[in-house]
Parts: C-alpha cells; structure tokens; sequence
C-alpha cells in the first residue's frame, strides 16, 4: 500500500491512498484527489503519477512551490519516506514493504527445541560476535581497538543510513519494517524479522516479518528460544546453521518443519541504552548438494555481516526505545488535551445549567404565589440560556470529527439572511443593529450551506457579543478574485492586539464567563473544509473586521449532490 501521511499543517493525522490508475492531484479545489484546507496550496498544486520507475511527483507552477526533503523540485521520483512540503503542509511518501502485509504472528514461531543426542543449541552456532563491537561510542577509550575501527571503517555507511532512515519514524510498526527494509537491501536474505523482548519477564514477541520478493512460498520461521537465550546470556550475535559438512538430517536450528536443505541464519541482540529489547534475525535457506558429495562446510552469512547486523540492531534498539518515548509522551499529551478539554466544557456547561437552574426556581417560584410577572422573567431567561447550550453541543460536534462538504447548489444570500433572522432579536435586545444588504447580483454556487450556516451565525454572534447599545455590525457579500468573501464589521470595543493570536483556539475566549471560546475555531474549521479561511483585522476600541472566503464552485463537483435542498430555514432553525 502507498500513501501519503499529513504530519504537519490543518490536515494533519490524514492519510490518502495513491491511485495506480490516472494522476493524482494535491491542491485546495475539492475535484483534487487528495484535498487540502492549507490556504498556501494553490487551487491545482501538484500531480502524483504511478511510472514503471515509481511514483512521480510534478510541480504545477504552484505559487509557493512543492518541496522534497526541503529542497524545491519541478519534477521528481519518489522515494519511501521522502517528506512532500506543499505550504504549510507536510507529508510523508510511504511504500509500506510486502513484509508489512504478512500477519506476523503466523510467520514467526518460538520453540524450545528438544536436544538430540550429542546435540546442543551452542553446537549449531559456528560464529559469535560480542555486542560491543558494534556500539558506536565508549567511555572507555582504552576499549577503541583497531578491531573496532576496522569495524566501524567497514560499516559506517550502514549504520549512517540506518540513523538517517529511522530518525524520521516514530511509529514502532513502521521503524521495525522499515529496519527489516534496510537489512534486506544490504544482506541477501530470505527472511527476517524483529522481535522485542519484555525485560521484566523475558517474554519474546514478534514484531516485524519480511521475505525476499524472490521467494514465491515458504514456511513459518521457527526459531529455537535456546539460541535468544544464548544471545541474550552471552550479549553476543550469532550465526547458525541446522547442519555440517552436509548432513541434513538433523532437526534444524531455524524451522522444525523444513526436512531437506540447509538453514543458515543470523540473529543479534537489538543492545539499547537500558538493556536488551529485542533481536533482528534473518536467514537463508540453502538447497541441498544434490550430487550429495561431502564437501566442507562453507556458510553463505559473513563474520562482517554478522557484525553489520549487530550495528544495525544497536541503531534499532535506540530508535525503539526513542519511539517508545515519543508514543509514550505523545499519549499523556493527548490524555492532558482530553482533560482540559474536558474540564473546559464542563465549566461553560455548569454555567449555564446553573443558570436554568435558578430561572426555573424564579418559574417556579412564580407559580406558586400566582406572580406571573416573575413567571414571565424567568422564562424569558431560559429560551437563550437553552439556546446556548444548543449552540454548544453543535459547535462541539463540527469541531471534534473531521467531516467532507456537502456540496450543494445553493444561494449565500439566503444563508446569510437565516443568519440575520436568527440573531436579530438578541441584537435588537441589545440596542444594536444588524446591516444587511443582499448582494442580487451573486448568483447561486456549490456549498454545504449547513455548515456555511454555522460559521457565520458564530462570526456574527461573535460581532454582535462584542458591541454595545447603540453600535453597528454590517454583513456584506461580494465576488473577488474567483473568490466568494463575506465580510462581518462590527464598531465594537475591538480585539487586544495581544489577544488576536489566540481567537482561533479552542476555548480561549476573551468574553469571560459569557463566552465558551470554541465558535470562532469551528467557524474556521468550516471554512478550510471549503478550502478557504477566516482574516480579522481589529483596532482597540474602534471595533473588528472578520472575512471568511472560500473559492466559488458554480459547476457540480464529482462529490456534490444531485439533487438541492431548498428548504434549509426548517434544517438551520
């Protein structure tokens, strides 16, 4: 499976599929296939086609520019893990490998493997290289033999690449495969995995499986727990074979099952800062000499090799324990994020549900001493306090789950008059007039008029919560640069320079008690699904301008729905 992985910018945590068919478009217009809210990716940014070489990506004489590692490209073959910078955006390019797509619990068994006579698990290990050879740095510099060097001269390459490859990966899933990736492109092996090793209990578990691409069928890895022991015992990697001088007839080291060829493997402990936390083992299956002439014995694995792996494991046991961290990290920083959110919710919502509170016990006290003026207060009092809760479950709904436009052909003037209806008595309450000019010359366009609704009911509450007795907040319409711009102005108190920064984010309100800071958010929210923003612009004191744009869609998109539904006062109300 290929795919794109969004890591930075509005659509981050998407992910979108590479078609092997047509091209594939990046870009702001929802006709693209992979669609983006970021306002710095042009209409048509860039194509992705599938070559006989790979993936190709192309630049569409984009305003801002399509970047590869950040470096800016015209045209380009892409590589696995290559990071896509497109505006304020940035993706990852991943072509999971084949071993990705195998169930690695199927592929991959332990066994404590029963001794024959005269057999041991030690006697099958024909080459064993101490861990330490391949740790890159000591504190003993007594320790830095020319053995080492001779090492490190040997496979500084290897282990470079390796760290350049795994520092970029902070999934465990993906790090194993892209090790085992890495491992097969430098080492001819039939088979591999990872496996990681429970230090409190010893337990072993499989991680990661990949065969060569050249290997139609196989069996199942059996892997004798003997030698995971030895290795662990000893800090050592092996290499082992099933048999010598070409006897076949012993019960192999690497799989139970396979009864004629030879088996030889290689298998290092993956060495971390704390311990060890797992093993990388590949192997190599060997037919057998079929003119059945006893020759000696030659292996197919290296001692170099084996001391390659062992660098390679070391470099994955950090990265392990790096992305165990990060996961780690990354979870009790959403499980503080849930909290506050939480926790903010909970205060607006106790609010204002202490607020009915009181004006029912003023209903209720009324009724019972037939006081129908205190009767008439209190439910005056209750229709906007429910509304306000009203409004805020919906605003948490749009905010919390991602959600495609409903594109349908429809009339802004008619969305934004819904809006004025709705709001004009809490304005008139207020002393303050809504100033609203339909613009007749705007003809219909595609939008998911629901959502469009719910943006501007918070911009021009927002306006309408931020004035005072006797001021003016004008809503006007027009058509700009292939672009449909609604402006809300407002004479208020203004924004604190100081305070614009944080309008945008969740539940940071400058209203106080009054104000639950999660509409402005959703309102831009909605308008990058549409794929275009919300701009402000505020003096202190002199009042505030918002301007939500988005591009006019006047033909049926391929996600629009066919039919139109006009009837929207009775969806809206």
């Amino acid at each position: 499976m290929t795919k794109l992985l969004v890591i930075k910018g509005a659509d981050r945590g998407k992910q979108f599929e590479l078609s092997e068919a047509d091209l594939t478009s990046i870009g702001r217009d929802p006709r693209n296939g992979i669609l983006l809210v970021d306002p710095e990716v042009s209409r048509v940014h860039a194509y992705i086609k599938l070559t006989d070489k790979g993936f190709i990506i192309s630049d569409k004489d984009s305003a801002n520019g399509t970047f590869i590692n950040d470096q800016k490209i015209h045209k380009r073959l892409l590589e696995s893990r290559d990071m896509i910078r497109v505006g304020q955006t940035t993706m990852i390019f991943d072509s999971s490998p084949l071993g990705s797509l195998i169930d690695v619990q199927s592929m991959v068994h332990l066994a404590n493997m029963p001794k024959e006579a005269g057999d041991s698990s030690e006697s099958k290990i024909i080459e064993a290289v101490n861990a330490k050879v391949a740790l890159p740095t000591y504190d003993d510099d007594s320790q830095i033999t020319d053995s080492f060097l001779d090492h490190i001269e040997e496979n500084i390459h290897v282990i470079y690449h390796t760290a350049i490859a795994t520092s970029r990966i902070t999934k465990i899933e993906e790090l194993h495969q892209k090790i085992l990736q890495l491992i097969f492109d430098w080492v001819k092996a039939d088979r591999g995995c990872v496996l990681l090793r429970d230090e409190q209990t010893g337990e072993v578990t499989p991680a990661a499986y990949r065969q060569s691409e050249l290997l139609a069928d196989t069996e199942p890895i059996e892997i004798n727990q003997k030698i995971l022991d030895f290795v662990v015992k000893k800090n050592q990697g092996v290499l082992t074979t099933d048999a010598e001088n070409g006897d076949f007839s012993n019960k192999p080291s690497g799989s139970g099952t396979r009864k004629t060829g030879r088996i030889e493997a290689m298998c290092a402990p993956m060495q971390g800062r704390m311990g060890i936390v797992g093993f990388i083992y590949v192997d190599r299956l060997i037919q057998p000499n079929t003119k059945r002439q006893k020759t000696p014995f030659k292996t197919h694995f290296s001692t170099p090799q084996l001391k390659m792996l062992l660098a390679v494991a070391h470099q994955a046991a950090l990265a392990t324990e790096n992305a165990s961290y990060y996961s780690s990290m990354t979870q009790n920083a959403q499980l503080a994020a849930v909290g506050e959110t939480f926790t903010q919710i909970a205060h607006h919502m106790r609010n204002m549900l202490q607020g009915l509170d009181d004006s029912k016990n003023r209903v209720r006290l009324g009724i019972e001493n037939s006081d129908w003026q205190k009767v008439n207060e209190g439910w005056r009092e209750i229709d906007p306090l429910t509304s306000r809760i009203y409004n805020l479950s919906l605003n948490l709904l749009s905010f919390s789950r991602p959600r495609d436009p409903q594109l349908i052909l429809d009339s802004l003037n008619d969305c934004i008059g819904d809006v004025i209806t709705k709001l004009e008595p809490l304005a008139l309450a207020k002393g303050i007039k809504l100033d609203w000019e339909p613009n007749l010359q705007f003809r219909p366009l595609f939008f998911d008029a629901e959502a469009i609704y719910r943006a501007l009911l918070n911009v021009v509450q927002n306006a309408v919560d931020a004035c005072q007795l006797g001021c003016v907040v004008k809503i006007r319409l027009v058509e700009s640069d292939e672009k449909a711009v609604i402006s809300v102005i407002d004479d208020g108190e203004g924004i604190d320079p100081r305070k614009i920064g944080i309008i945008f984010k969740p539940f940071a309100t400058t209203k106080g008690e009054s104000g639950t800071g999660i509409g402005l958010p959703v309102a831009r929210k909605i308008m990058q699904e549409h794929a275009g923003d919300i701009k402000v612009s505020s003096a202190l004191g002199h009042g505030s301008q918002f301007t939500l744009w988005m591009p006019i869609r006047r033909s049926r998109p391929k996600n629009a729905r066919k039919a139109a539904d006009t009837s929207m006062q009775k969806k809206r109300f």
